[in-house]
């Protein structure tokens, strides 16, 4: 079982967490209410497959059908994604810390994304880099278990 992480006041989702990560710091956030899954839920959406939603009682799923019709378009959703990811970096370690939540994870997801070769994928792509990167054996950590 794994879990997905919805906001309490608004029922909007806001992340993953494996049941090892929830153990470890689930205590310690409010305003959140994890909701357990299968892992095959979980994957999906970690892999940006299946969009959840939640109305309080019942999780239910939406399909995603990414395309990338050109190299220009994918190159642009990983320069973005690296471009949250640093100021994630940047906003957390503001206040001087040196531990916050997934340093190392959020650093190795940016070298990932900083030594993907876009060139390498056929165009159309059809379905997320995520799930194309866990087909071809990329290890990687969603944006959605960092922030």
């Amino acid at each position: 079982m794994s879990k997905l992480i919805f906001h309490t006041n608004d029922l909007n989702f806001s992340g993953i967490a494996t049941d090892a990560d929830w153990t470890a710091i689930g205590s310690t956030i409010t305003g959140v209410t994890a909701v357990d899954v299968s892992d095959e839920d979980f994957n999906a959406v970690r892999n940006f497959t299946k969009q959840p939603s939640w109305d309080g009682a019942t999780v239910t799923y939406e399909d995603l059908n990414i395309v990338y019709p050109t190299q220009t378009d994918l190159e642009l959703y990983i320069t973005n994604k690296k471009a949250a990811l640093e100021q994630y970096q940047k906003d957390s370690a503001s206040d001087g810390s040196t531990s916050w939540w997934k340093k190392d994870e959020c650093a190795a997801y940016i070298t990932v994304l900083e030594n993907f070769d876009a060139s390498t994928v056929t165009y159309p792509h059809t379905g997320s880099i995520e799930k194309h990167w866990d087909d071809t054996g990329v290890t990687w950590i969603s944006g959605l278990q960092i922030i």
